[in-house]
């Protein structure tokens, strides 16, 4: 097998077809690993861990993540309830 290099904008499945035996959260992962850095190397995330954030940024986080956990639970529940079975239902051991 050769080395795993992911050309821009290469699906899951192509790489699959080239023969490369990974997970989908590996792909996903190596899709957003610049976005990952830039993320984490945010002023919001480095003042959040720093203690520094001001009160008003604090209120208006917990504001945009309450509805992001509403959306994202009410998506879930959609999933779970089309599943077709328990075990679809589930989380997988292989997850992430």
């Amino acid at each position: 097998m050769h080395e795993l290099t992911l050309a821009e904008g290469e699906g899951f499945g192509e790489l699959r077809a080239r023969g490369f035996r990974l997970r989908f959260t590996q792909w996903m992962r190596m899709n957003v690993e610049r976005a990952w850095a830039q993320c984490i190397r945010h002023r919001f995330m480095r003042e959040m861990t720093e203690g520094t954030l001001s009160e008003w940024a604090f209120k208006r986080y917990l504001v945009q993540e309450y509805a992001f956990v509403q959306a994202c639970s009410g998506v879930l529940g959609y999933a779970i309830a089309k599943a077709p079975g328990f075990r679809n239902a589930t989380a997988s051991p292989e997850w992430p």
